[in-house]
């Protein structure tokens, strides 16, 4: 009895080895980066960024471009000109032209997301003015592989999960939430080479605008907990006159200080339904590591004064901030999941938000400590 087990799995084994699909990484083109373009003629242009393993190629990266009516028809466009099996299993990169995100990326997003081959953790972006352009920097500014010289950028400029670290599965899910809109980097060439400038605003899945890259650190305290994120605040420096360290010396009109942030928490509440009134408090524990002028920071009144100043500074960036996301409608700040939570009878609507957004007032409670200052003189 237990020979014939052993003959029947032999033989199960044997007929499931056969029923799999042998690719030679010599045959096959790993897509690692991929950008998206719609064209004056509503084709659409499909830029890809390939590993080839062919033991006679001179490069092991290769740009290929396809045009056709959808995404899947511009990759089989895009396989006329090599000779390789393309395959998406290790794309790094999704990369859209601004124009094309303008009028929505949900039709070329959900064939990645239905796509098991693609991962989970693939980064999004936007390419200004379009994806071809970012793509094809790889053929003369950028020696290695242009799709993990842009997903290197945006893991070096985040911390942890934070942003600008936007994955597929992240965006869907935002685009889908009522109450919440995704936000994105902007990739732009600068001196030959692409770089992240600003961050791109969307109301569900079309991208509105952008506000600048230095706001990333203020939806990052308001995610989650950082790790040795780095804040950068410049103060007048008119309140610390008469705490010089050297009152002979010059006198700047700028106070400009650097903090390492320890720890930090936040919460966003609904103090009004009706008025569309929120509180936020945010505290945040900090130490000093620069600052551009000596002032007698052992005494705690100035060091009171200086965590006050900053308060102020961050609280106010704040306000600017939620202003500008009014502008544009959208709410990437997620107001409108408290206040759909905190809602009660009908549920919320997506048209019911946007009409009620642009009303939303704000408190900002900025509560900082600097627990370090380093050595002082």
């Amino acid at each position: 009895m237990k020979s014939k087990r052993i003959i029947y799995t032999f033989i199960i084994c044997l007929f499931l080895t056969g029923c799999f699909k042998e690719n030679q990484i010599e045959k096959m083109g790993i897509i690692n980066a991929r950008g998206i373009d719609k064209q004056e003629d509503g084709l659409v242009q499909a830029s890809l960024v390939l590993f080839q393993f062919e033991a006679q190629a001179k490069d092991i990266t290769k740009l290929v471009k396809g045009t056709g009516n959808s995404t899947k028809g511009a990759i089989n466009n895009a396989n006329l000109e090599t000779n390789f099996l393309l395959d998406s299993g290790k794309l790094q990169m999704e990369l859209y032209g601004k124009e094309t995100a303008q009028e929505g990326i949900s039709p070329y997003l959900d064939t990645l997301l239905r796509d098991a081959r693609v991962p989970d953790t693939s980064y999004m972006a936007i390419g200004e003015p379009t994806a071809e352009d970012i793509l094809t920097v790889q053929e003369s500014g950028i020696s290695m592989n242009i799709g993990q010289y842009l997903h290197g950028v945006i893991e070096n400029s985040a911390s942890d999960k934070l942003f600008p670290k936007v994955s597929l599965v992240k965006f869907s899910r935002l685009k889908n939430d009522i109450g919440v809109d995704p936000i994105l980097p902007v990739f732009e060439i600068k001196e030959g080479i692409p770089k992240i400038t600003n961050i791109g605003v969307f109301q569900d899945d079309k991208y509105v605008g952008d506000i600048s890259i230095e706001n990333k650190i203020l939806f990052n305290l308001l995610d989650e907990s950082l790790l040795s994120e780095w804040l950068e605040i410049t103060l007048p420096f008119e309140p610390f006159k008469k705490y010089k360290r050297n009152p002979s010396s010059s006198t700047t009109e700028k106070l400009h200080t650097t903090l390492n942030i320890l720890r930090n928490n936040s919460t966003i509440t609904v103090t009004d339904l009706e008025e569309l009134l929120f509180k936020i408090d945010l505290n945040i524990e900090s130490s000093l590591l620069e600052i551009s002028n000596q002032i007698k920071l052992e005494d705690k009144r100035v060091l009171k004064l200086l965590e006050k100043e900053i308060e102020k500074n961050i609280e106010k960036k704040y306000e600017e901030l939620l202003k500008k996301l009014q502008e544009f409608n959208s709410d990437a700040m997620g107001f409108g999941s408290v206040y759909r939570y905190s809602k009660k009878g009908k549920p919320l609507t997506r048209a019911e938000w946007r009409k009620k957004y642009p009303e939303v007032k704000a408190n900002f409670n900025v509560n900082l400590k600097i627990i370090h200052h380093g050595e002082t003189f």
